[in-house]
């Protein structure tokens, strides 16, 4: 999700767990918990998969509402990082 007002990252969607695309699930995270790892030319989320197993998500048929930046879940679990309107 692009701030286009403040022209930056907010936040990224990742996908974790399922097997041949059943069971996955989606996550909102804050663009600031992921690094960058040069070796593996990739973003890392440096946590603990118990995080991202109690971490509230979605799945890729019920995408929450991308136009509003307070997806109460999401800020309450990761911290205020969708900012507003």
């Amino acid at each position: 999700m692009l701030d286009v007002n403040e022209g930056r990252i907010q936040y990224v969607v990742i996908e974790y767990g399922g097997f041949l695309g059943i069971g996955e699930k989606f996550f909102a995270v804050p663009y600031e918990l992921l690094g960058i790892s040069t070796e593996e030319h990739a973003f890392v989320l440096d946590q603990d998969k118990e995080v991202l197993k109690n971490a509230p998500g979605f799945d890729k048929d019920h995408w929450p509402d991308t136009n509003s930046h307070s997806y109460e879940p999401y800020g309450t679990y990761w911290g205020s990082f969708m900012g507003s309107n």
